[in-house]
């Protein structure tokens, strides 16, 4: 059941967390995700033995009712969705979360802003990556409350902050249509509309995304000694973002496989 198994637990300040890392940790994981409603109490009583025991941590940015400097504050090494650094500026923060999401405070975002300056100088000086999913917004928004157009400046300006940022789409993998990965998608938005150089883009997909898993001394850059991961491209993406979807070949632990050889997956009688 959701919130009883060790890979999904719910957190109360009664939990014994010692114990509750060290479950998680023997499912095999690295990091944990704190995406529901957690006080900043709790969140930096968390962080604090996910990392004694060698444990990333994840978390939305603002978690309620915990906001985003909040969130910073507690210590987290990764922060999810742009979008919702935007409730920095609510007075009050939302006490939990809700579906739909509780409404941003669009109007008092005006850029320059100094409570998100200040949000996002902690998040530099804790190099807390911000993984900006710009995808998901993208994917979703219906106009109404412009959640793309926000996510998409929040990210540009923790951008020119020097926050580092990672390439993440909050997309299901195999929910696509598209044959390429929607992380491509991703990448462009991230030139197109937040202002990265390609180069920026990159490196949030390439040795950011790594990081962002422990694993940037194994992968995310190609050195020697390093796991045989990357792919080859026909155009240059440094010339145009869009070249990220001319995929030539992937290399995946040293093994090649070429473009042409991709066949989609297909479903009969409801099985892949």
């Amino acid at each position: 059941m959701a919130g009883d198994v060790l890979w999904m637990q719910a957190v109360t300040a009664e939990t014994n967390l010692p114990l509750a890392m060290a479950q998680a940790r023997g499912t095999g994981a690295t990091a944990i995700k704190v995406y529901a409603d957690v006080s900043a109490l709790l969140l930096s009583a968390i962080t604090l033995e996910a990392h004694r025991q060698d444990m990333l941590v994840w978390a939305h940015a603002a978690v309620f009712a915990a906001r985003p400097s909040e969130v910073a504050d507690a210590g987290v090494d990764i922060m999810s969705h742009a979008w919702m650094l935007g409730y920095e500026v609510s007075d009050p923060i939302p006490p939990a979360a809700m579906h739909p999401p509780a409404p941003v405070e669009a109007r008092k975002l005006e850029l320059p802003n100094s409570r998100v300056d200040a949000l996002l100088s902690d998040m530099k000086r804790r190099s807390t990556i911000l993984d900006a999913t710009l995808y998901v917004y993208f994917l979703d928004d219906t106009g109404i409350d412009c959640k793309y157009a926000l996510a998409a400046k929040l990210a540009a300006e923790a951008y020119r902050a020097g926050v580092p940022l990672s390439a993440g789409t909050d997309d299901e993998p195999g929910d696509s249509k598209d044959s390429l990965s929607a992380l491509t998608q991703e990448l462009i938005l991230l030139v197109h509309d937040a202002g990265l150089a390609p180069s920026g883009a990159i490196n949030a997909a390439t040795i950011n995304g790594a990081r962002t898993i422990g694993r940037e001394n194994d992968v995310g850059s190609i050195e020697v000694g390093k796991i045989a991961d990357f792919v080859v491209l026909h155009m240059d993406p440094m010339s145009d973002i869009r070249n990220v979807r001319t995929v030539y070949m992937t290399v995946k632990n040293g093994v090649g496989y070429k473009r042409s050889m991709y066949r989609p997956t297909t479903t009969q009688a409801g099985h892949p």
